[in-house]
């Protein structure tokens, strides 16, 4: 299995993005804008060990790419979305992330993948007061050959 992306890149290639997900959470006038900051702020050093000792809920989902393909309005690329048949025999449908554009060969039918997820608290709470969070994409792993073995 081969990493392809992680968000611990993602936040190095691009400064501004952290730097926008800080200003929104730190912004006091809006109340219903952006992360809660209850594990630190999005990306730092508080917040990645808050994550490693569990403190931030998370995911795993893992199974076969059964499609690739385009949505939404923007064709710039080939494909940015997937189904995913789990391990659960469940179809989920995820977009794509990579480090490097290079390696969007990698997502094909048949190809073995790991997405991890953390779930960051946002400072809207659902309607029935319920905490919401943003699902954030930490790493995906999946294997270069199709139908590899783990």
């Amino acid at each position: 299995m081969k990493i392809i992306y992680d968000f611990k890149e993602r936040i190095k290639e691009d400064p501004e993005y952290i730097r926008k997900a800080h200003e929104l959470t730190l912004n006091e006038s809006k109340p219903k804008a952006g992360l809660k900051g209850t594990f630190g702020l999005l990306g730092s050093d508080e917040w990645w060990s808050n994550l490693h000792k569990g403190l931030i809920p998370q995911k795993e989902i893992s199974g076969i790419i059964t499609k690739v393909y385009l949505t939404g309005q923007d064709n710039t690329e080939k494909f940015n979305t997937i189904d995913i048949k789990t391990d659960d025999n469940n179809i989920h449908t995820e977009g794509t992330y990579t480090n490097k554009k290079s390696e969007n060969h990698y997502y094909k039918p048949g190809a073995k993948i790991i997405i991890k997820y953390a779930f960051d608290p946002l400072k809207k709470t659902k309607p029935d007061g319920e905490i919401d969070y943003s699902k954030i994409v930490i790493e995906i792993k999946i294997s270069q050959h199709q139908n590899a073995d783990w």
